[in-house]
């Protein structure tokens, strides 16, 4: 197992930002007591005060798999989902080690496709209008 690095950006609705804020911070405080998370940061631009950023630090991708199955399954996605103006961007990072590790040419996926994979919902394709 790999640990990895998930990065998600979310876009709060303007008149939703200040309890989308408090709602990113319930994250950050519960987040790590989730099997597999080994630490949570928790970022806002200093340009636009709906925008927050989420760095999760996983144990491995299966582990974080599950976690977000779990919020999905609990509702607990569809409350996130509902406070925002578009769908986050999420991507899954490994740690770099300065060398190239042999994985072939450069691919790059959509930051979009990666996003819905992880947290396609329907209350995220309401919120989408998809």
């Amino acid at each position: 197992m790999d640990p990895i690095n998930v990065i998600i950006t979310f876009e709060a609705k303007p008149e939703r930002a200040s309890a989308f804020a408090e709602l990113m911070n319930q994250v950050k405080q519960s987040l790590p007591s989730a099997d597999g998370c080994r630490g949570v940061q928790l970022f806002s631009r200093s340009d636009n005060d709906c925008v927050f950023t989420l760095v999760e630090s996983w144990a491995s991708k299966g582990q974080h798999q599950a976690h977000i199955a779990g919020a999905v399954a609990s509702g607990a996605w569809d409350s996130l989902a509902k406070e925002l103006a578009c769908p986050p961007v999420s991507v899954i990072a490994t740690s770099f080690e300065g060398v190239s590790r042999g994985r072939g040419p450069c691919r790059r996926k959509s930051a979009a496709s990666t996003a819905e994979k992880y947290f396609a919902s329907p209350a995220s394709k309401r919120a989408s209008g998809g």
